[in-house]
């Protein structure tokens, strides 16, 4: 316990895995322990999984530079199971460093484990009920809060979002503006049309009126000539 070794030997369960790990890395650690489980880790491990107590835990899960057997983390609870070589002096320095990280640490006895696992579990089930009520009065208390530079952050956001609204009313004004011009412009067309055809008219009527003046011309031309004729009969009949 609390010796360092060149090479990472089976670890020794229930005591502080720190050492110098040269050709295992704490994953290879963390699977090797899964595999090779005390009676006391899979009697645990079976009234734990599957979310059995309402909340999941995880197994041999690395926290930091150490390997806890059971931890619940959406509660940071942290369930270890202790064998015969227990050392209390390194197992302090690995308890206060999970307390340091936000955890509550629960420890059992293997031979504890083993002769009263519904003992245990009770105590597990006092613990995360624990969690759970100071966890929500750290809510009630601590409210969400963005940080200033997040917050100074968003309300230039706000505002850049406020500047685009308005960017985008001032374009949809414009765009009216453009339709509204696109609708005078038309009717300044139909109104020069209206006046070509005002124009066309006029000259029409012109035209009419220069065809009756040329009408009465031949009608007196006609007049003249039918006086002409009656004048030559009257002298034809008087010669």
């Amino acid at each position: 316990m609390g010796q360092k070794y060149e090479s990472a030997p089976p670890p020794l369960r229930g005591e502080v895995r720190e050492r110098v790990i040269k050709n295992h890395s704490l994953l290879k650690l963390c699977r090797y322990n899964r595999q090779n489980k005390t009676d006391a880790e899979a009697k645990m491990w079976f009234a734990l999984r599957g979310k059995k107590l309402g909340v999941p835990f995880r197994r041999q899960q690395q926290i930091g530079q150490y390997i806890v057997d059971f931890v619940c983390l959406s509660l940071k609870l942290v369930v270890e199971c202790d064998g015969g070589q227990h050392n209390e002096i390194v197992d302090g320095k690995r308890t206060k460093f999970l307390e340091g990280e936000g955890f509550t640490v629960l420890r059992f006895w293997n031979n504890e484990i083993l002769s009263n696992i519904d003992g245990c579990v009770a105590k597990v089930q006092d613990v995360l009920k624990s969690c759970v009520s100071q966890q929500k009065s750290d809510d009630c208390c601590h409210p969400l809060q963005t940080s200033p530079l997040k917050g100074e952050d968003s309300r230039k956001n706000a505002l850049k979002g406020e500047d685009l609204r308005k960017s985008t009313f001032k374009g949809e004004d414009s765009r009216k503006d453009t339709l509204k011009g696109e609708d005078s412009r038309k009717d300044t067309l139909k109104g020069e049309d209206s006046r070509e055809d005002a124009l066309k008219g006029e000259d029409s009527r012109e035209d009419a009126l220069k065809g009756e003046d040329l009408r009465k011309e031949i009608l007196k031309g006609e007049d003249s000539k039918a006086g002409s004729l009656k004048r030559y009969k009257m002298e034809s009949r008087k010669g």
